[in-house]
């Protein structure tokens, strides 16, 4: 879980209104588990406008887990000095733009998403990145 207050600092006025976490997990195939924690940005709870943390882990020690465990990402950019490895990506949907950071360690791959109904605050593309990198270096992962 991330340190709300450090989240805030990091989010600025964007998680003026954000609610407490909410915490999840399920298991997936071969033995890794994903853990999952949903920080909304507003009363509507809804995962268009809020921040997800989410970690893969083995729980049988046979596999280590991998970003690409998250599924497909578009235009990834690598990010150097996180981790093994490490990808950011912005994609504009519909109703909202999601800008995510994975990065890959030797026990765990984690993805932090914020996601921002289009229009809502005005993030491009790098302050996005610059954002996310903030919040996982203060996470110390």
């Amino acid at each position: 879980m991330l340190d709300p207050t450090e989240l805030k600092n990091a989010l600025g006025s964007v998680a003026s209104s954000m609610k407490a976490p909410e915490p999840s997990g399920v298991r997936l195939e071969d033995g890794l588990e994903k853990d999952t924690c949903v920080y909304p940005l507003d009363a509507s709870g809804v995962t268009t406008n809020a921040v997800v943390m989410e970690v893969i882990w083995d729980g049988t020690g046979s596999k280590a887990p991998a970003i690409a465990d998250f599924g497909p990402v578009t235009d990834a950019q690598d990010v150097s000095g996180l981790g093994s490895k490490a990808q950011y990506s912005m994609v504009r949907l519909s109703g909202s733009s999601e800008f995510s950071l994975r990065v890959q360690t030797s026990q765990a791959a984690y993805r932090l998403l914020v996601a921002r109904p289009n229009g809502a605050d005005g993030w491009d593309r790098e302050q996005g990145r610059a954002v996310l990198e903030r919040i996982i270096r203060k996470a110390k992962i």
